[in-house]
């Protein structure tokens, strides 16, 4: 009997809850009224988009930088931005994070701008602006951090090498091409330097930087074989012809005082090089390895001290082999 009774009293209780009440009406001295109203249905998601769109912008004229770049991360993550509005809002997006020196961070969204939306109008201004983000860590001294970790130069190698990679014939290529080899060389990476050089000159032939790529390809393999302990005379070679082919190639260069002396270093040092391995040979009595090496000695240097022993040597190896 009790359970029946207690079954009546939920009942009824329910069935009160459940009528629909006048405005005036109250519930425990509260009136209906008094309670927040639920919207009869969600904003859709492009609504939604289009709103904070708005609030991203606002901020952004009004010098809200942070909130800005917040917005505009929600819309790129999260909100799926209208199709014609996204590449406008990944460019946004990249150009606050520069102004606000999260270089790193903006060159990555321009990267997925260019990677998703390569027809966009900003693609261009894009590929500007990374090569811009590039060239100030290539620029920026290596503090104890980045010196440990990652330096600057070898960040800016892979930024340039990411561009190359977007836009390999653009018009920001051959630049990006050249500080690449900038890059290599603030590295101590002479060889991949020189390599980098050269596929610049073989594949921007007409750009301006074309002929300032060939000298550096003689500079570079110059640098390495006049280093202290260097005994590459193949890289001599190479950089002595290096220089003559850039001579052939601009006549008319201011460089060329300075490239004829650099070449008389490098007939020097092949000189010195030359004359220790005929001494080598004559020291073990190999006479005719000997005379052939002190005669290069004299192709090299003619005037040189080493070519004045070599001439001597010469002499009396001529008198023991007769």
């Amino acid at each position: 009997m009790r359970k029946s009774s207690l079954f009546f009293s939920v009942f009824l209780f329910t069935y009160i809850g459940s009528v629909v009440l006048p405005s005036h009406a109250t519930i425990w001295g509260r009136k209906r009224a008094d309670y927040p109203k639920l919207h009869a249905r969600k904003l859709s998601k492009k609504a939604t988009a289009r709103s904070l769109l708005e609030q991203a912008e606002q901020d952004e004229r009004s010098g809200k930088l942070k909130k800005a770049v917040q917005k505009y991360r929600l819309l790129v993550k999260q909100s799926a931005p209208p199709k014609q509005d996204a590449p406008e809002i990944h460019f946004r997006l990249a150009k606050l994070l520069q102004k606000t020196n999260r270089l790193q961070q903006a060159f990555e969204v321009y990267q997925t701008l260019i990677k998703l939306y390569p027809r966009a109008k900003h693609f261009n201004d894009s590929i500007a602006e990374q090569v811009h983000i590039a060239n100030f860590y290539l620029e920026k001294p290596d503090s104890i951090v980045t010196h440990i970790l990652m330096s600057n130069a070898e960040t800016a190698q892979g930024m340039y090498e990411k561009v190359l990679t977007s836009a390999p014939f653009g018009d920001y290529a051959p630049t990006a091409q050249f500080n690449l080899c900038l890059a290599h060389e603030r590295q101590g990476h002479t060889r991949d330097a020189a390599q980098a050089y050269q596929v610049l000159f073989e594949k921007y032939p007409n750009s301006k930087l074309a002929s300032d790529a060939q000298y550096q390809i003689a500079y570079v393999y110059m640098r390495v074989g006049l280093g202290k302990r260097s005994q590459d005379l193949a890289t001599m070679s190479r950089a002595r012809d290096a220089f003559q082919d850039y001579l052939l190639q601009c006549p008319e260069t201011k460089r060329r005082a300075r490239i004829l002396k650099n070449t008389e270093k490098i007939s020097s040092k092949e000189a010195s090089m030359i004359y220790r391995i005929a001494e080598f040979y004559d020291r073990r009595r190999s006479y005719k390895s000997a005379y052939i090496y002190y005669s290069e000695v004299l192709q090299c240097q003619a005037a040189s001290q080493e070519a004045i022993l070599a001439r001597a040597r010469i002499k009396a190896i001529r008198s023991k082999l007769a």
